[in-house]
Order: structure tokens, then sequence, then C-alpha cells
């Protein structure tokens, strides 16, 4: 699918055109008023010596005009000539130069956003909400981009059908047009703290069910965040030194936790599987009664059960209940094995 633009407004993008009618409107109404009022014509005969004069088909005068009427033609016809070009500059920008399908396509995208629910809203196209994008991407995971630099924008590296806004992500319109109301999560990568704390707060108060995951820059700005109502805080400069002294202290760990997580080229990746994904069938039953390992070759890492905290490495006797969540490692092929067989 094509990547489309929503603009801020679609007054904008009309903008052009709406001033060339509205000239010619305005060279009409003049006209007419002129030839009625000074020249003494009637409605009918002023509307159509302005209509023969602007369109210069060089038909004759309907009564002699005095010299004032002649003098008001001559500099009427050069000003409607410069209005007709700038028309028809502006019809053939829009008809031929794609300015038409851009526009269809940005309301097509603003009508497919309306439709969305359930998805995730990425806030601004730094680094990191590239690579947030490409994740979400990766996992099927429907989203849309609000960015406030249409060059940004234009210079994004994929094309993965999503949709994209051109808008302030700080504005609660742009939010609303984004489709917050049911969007079930938001990413603010913003390089300003106080454009994230803000868009925090703004975000928290019109979805009070969003998850807000949000980007901090400095370490005072992390509780501002959670007081705005950010769930989920994430430094980058932080994480990024904490994972190079780890290259040094830990090599072996860093390339273990880089190859599960999706870093590294290798073909393994860590999936989270709840209750209420698995069949019927295999519901209610320890890890052992499932046999995972055996069937797809899927290894369990870990469970969590509600708030309670995570249970790694889980004996075989651990029992998927309801409202418990597994994280499973494996191959690509033996994940989609998995959910072939245990899930619905």
């Amino acid at each position: 699918m094509k990547i489309s633009i929503i603009d801020r407004d679609y007054k904008k993008a009309l903008r052009r055109p709406f001033f060339a009618l509205s000239l010619l409107f305005l060279s009409f109404f003049t006209g007419t008023t002129f030839y009625a009022l000074v020249e003494g014509y009637s409605l009918i005969d002023a509307a159509y010596m302005a209509v023969i004069t602007i369109s210069t088909v060089g038909y004759g005068e309907i009564l002699p005009l005095s010299q004032d009427g002649r003098l008001f033609t001559t500099l009427y016809i050069i000003s409607n000539l410069i209005i007709i070009a700038f028309g028809v500059s502006t019809l053939t920008s829009y008809l031929f130069g794609g300015e038409m399908n851009h526009l269809l396509n940005r309301y097509k995208m603003s009508r497919e956003v309306r439709k969305l629910k359930n998805h995730v809203i990425v806030c601004g196209l730094g680094r990191n909400g590239i690579k947030a994008c490409e994740e979400l991407s990766k996992a099927g995971t429907p989203f849309v981009v609000v960015e406030s630099s249409e060059e940004v924008l234009e210079r994004f590296p994929f094309n993965i059908g999503h949709q994209m806004i051109l808008g302030d992500a700080t504005a609660d319109h742009i939010l609303i047009k984004a489709g917050i109301l049911y969007a079930k999560a938001l990413i603010t990568t913003l390089p300003s703290d106080a454009e994230n704390v803000f868009i925090s707060l703004t975000s928290r108060e019109l979805n009070p069910k969003l998850e807000v995951i949000a980007r901090a820059s400095e370490e005072s700005s992390e509780k501002k965040l959670i007081r705005a109502g950010a769930n989920r805080i994430v430094k980058p400069d932080t994480l990024g030194g904490y994972h190079m002294a780890q290259l040094i202290t830990k090599p072996l760990v860093v390339e273990f936790i880089d190859t599960i997580s999706g870093v590294t080229e290798e073909d393994m990746q860590m999936e989270e599987i709840s209750y209420d994904q698995l069949s019927q069938k295999y519901q209610s039953h320890t890890i052992e009664e499932l046999d995972i390992r055996k069937i797809t070759g899927v290894s369990v890492l870990g469970t969590k059960k509600d708030k309670e905290k995570f249970q790694f490495n889980p004996s075989i006797h651990t029992k998927i209940e309801e409202s418990t969540t597994m994280i499973i490692i494996g191959k690509t092929k033996e994940i989609e094995k998995f959910k072939k067989v245990y899930c619905k």
C-alpha cells in the first residue's frame, strides 16, 4: 500500500484552487456590477458582457461603451488573462500533477484511521520512533504515525501500508484524528522531554485506559512522565551506555539477549502467549501435560499471572490457568508451529 499523509487541514490542500475560483467569481461580480451601474446595462446583459469579456471570445459590445467603459474593459481583459492563466495552471497541477490523487489518498487514509481500533500511535519519527515502527510492523500490529515534519515523513525508509498524520502530537485534535479514543497504546519518542510529558498528560486525559510508553532523556523527567500518566519510561541513552558496558563485562550474555530479542540476524524470537490465546482443549493444563518442547521445539522461558512477579524457568508442574501468560522462545518456524498447534 502506498504511504499517504493526512494534512492538518484539507483547506490547506484546497487553498490554491479555492483561491483561483474566488478570483474568477470576484472578477465576474466586479464586471457585472460595473456594466450594470456605470454603463446602464440590464442585469442579464451586464452578466453576459462580463462573461464574454472574461472568456475573451471576441464578441462585440452589446451597447456602445463610454470612454470610462472602454478603459475599464481594457484593464478588465488584462486582469482576467492573468486570472485565467492562474486558474488553468492550478487546475492542470491538480489533475495532471498528482495533487488531486494525493488529496484523495489523504481523505481515504483519514477514513481508514477512523476505522482503526486497538492500534498503536507512534509520536515522532526519530531513530527511536522508526525502530518502534519497524518492530510493530514485524509483529503485524496496526499503528498510526504522528510527525510534525512533512520532510521527515517523506524520507520514511520503508513502505508498510500504515497510516501517517502530519501534525503536532501535543495538539488534542491531532491525537483524536489519530484515533486515540480507540487506541490501545501510545509511544511518544520526541527528543523534548517536556513535549513527551505534555503528550502523556493529554493522551491519558483523552483515553484513561491507554498504555502510554514515553521516551526520557533526563533522569529528572522520569517522575514527571509517570505523574503525567506514562505507564512505562524508556531512557535510550542510559540503556545504550549500559549495553556497551555489558559488552565488555558480560559479552556472551549480551550476545544471547541480542539473539533472542531479534537484534542479530539469528532466526530466534520470543513471543508471549496468553491463556485466552490457547485453544480451549489446551487451557488449564500444566507445562508437562502440554508437552510443548517435544511437539514444537519451543521452550517456555517464564510465566506471569495477573500482577504477580515473573516465574522464570517454570517447573513442568506449572499450570497455565486463567490470566496467565507464557513467554516462549524458539526459531521462527517453531513459534509458527506452536501457534498452529496450541492457539485458536
